[in-house]
């Protein structure tokens, strides 16, 4: 590595071994100014959805239950603030996790609204002042929505602050108003909070295995030609779904969290290299023979039946690349051979990816 012509290389790895150094460290440590977010989009699943419709039903109707026996006087708002809460919870990747920020934010949501309903606003006479009043409180839940451990709090403080308050042009809440409407939305959020964990529990143990299970299915579809996935697309997916997964840490045990982690860089790599292998077949660089046993492969990869083959694949890449009278077509097998090798000890060290 010491050779002049080996010099430019060692330059540039040791640039990239600098630069990824330093996106770690920003990562544990962020930087002064730092604006950079990862920006995540929750996965669609039909099995979490339903279960998210199973749950909701099931609040309304105890909601609705709960009216029909207390006969109470705001139990429409009762029942609007549940339906609402649900849909909110419904868009958070850990459910369990929100609720209790988001319960924590409505108490203080309820101390703002209430020093606000009963001793400030009825001492205001204009709308300007009024303005100036409630800038004071939204601003702070605007500056808290800036910051990730604030902004679970945030989230129902700014979206409910107004809907407590109730400010309108020629009056105000009365107190048993007030009262009832915040009893209403407190008891809602206490209600959806416990309907989590006893209506088909969150378990945040088989959410990480679902997105495993979704991870090794794509995984073996790679493998299929008319798939468009290429390696940047694969590594950015895998990349959301570790740091989607990194986001739950404090939900998972330590070992969990560690194979999963393990899993999921495992499945980055694998599929890098199966990727490469299925260009290799569709831009028709391997001879008639090399071409045929690779997409035999990739087929029986793509059904989830190719552990068993490869060490047959391998043994014969072998025999071709030492068979072979041109360096083009020695080069061609010893890709096909790196990237088997690379596959291999993959599956060897993490078999559970093609589960």
């Amino acid at each position: 590595m010491d050779s002049p012509e080996w010099q430019p290389v060692t330059t540039a790895l040791l640039s990239e071994a600098t630069r990824v150094r330093s996106e770690i460290t920003a990562c544990t440590t962020a930087p002064r100014g730092d604006r950079f977010r990862f920006s995540l989009t929750s996965r669609r699943h039909m099995r979490e959805a339903v279960n998210n419709g199973l749950r909701a039903a099931a609040a309304i109707m105890g909601a609705c239950l709960a009216w029909e026996i207390t006969a109470w006087h705001h139990g429409p708002a009762f029942i609007s603030f549940v339906a609402l809460i649900y849909g909110l919870m419904a868009t958070r990747e850990n459910p369990l996790v929100a609720t209790t920020p988001f319960l924590k934010g409505g108490l203080w949501c309820a101390a703002t609204a209430a020093v606000l309903t009963l001793w400030v606003i009825p001492a205001i006479t204009a709308p300007e002042i009024l303005l100036m009043v409630l800038l004071v409180p939204m601003t702070v839940g605007g500056l808290a929505a800036r910051r990730p451990q604030l902004a679970g709090y945030a989230f129902s403080f700014n979206m409910f602050l107004p809907v407590l308050i109730g400010p309108i042009n020629q009056g105000r809440f009365d107190e048993v108003s007030f009262l009832n409407n915040t009893m209403a939305f407190l008891a809602s959020i206490i209600f959806v909070l416990l309907t989590y964990r006893l209506v088909v529990p969150f378990r945040m143990d088989v959410h990480v295995r679902r997105t495993e299970a979704w991870v090794s299915l794509r995984l073996r579809h790679l493998a299929r030609t008319g798939t468009r996935t290429d390696a940047t697309a694969w590594l950015a997916s895998c990349a959301t779904s570790l740091v989607r997964i990194l986001f739950q840490a404090n939900a998972l045990p330590p070992p969990v969290l560690g194979a999963c982690v393990a899993r999921q860089i495992t499945s980055m790599t694998v599929g890098v290299y199966v990727i490469r292998l299925r260009e290799l077949v569709r831009d028709g660089r391997l001879s008639p023979r090399a071409e045929r046993i690779v997409a035999l492969f990739l087929a029986r990869w793509d059904r989830g039946q190719a552990t068993a083959m490869i060490p047959y694949v391998l043994a014969w890449t072998q025999h071709e690349q030492a068979r072979a009278t041109t360096p083009h077509a020695r080069a061609q097998m010893a890709e096909v051979l790196a990237c088997l090798h690379i596959i291999t000890a993959g599956l060897h060290e993490n078999p559970d990816i093609m589960a």
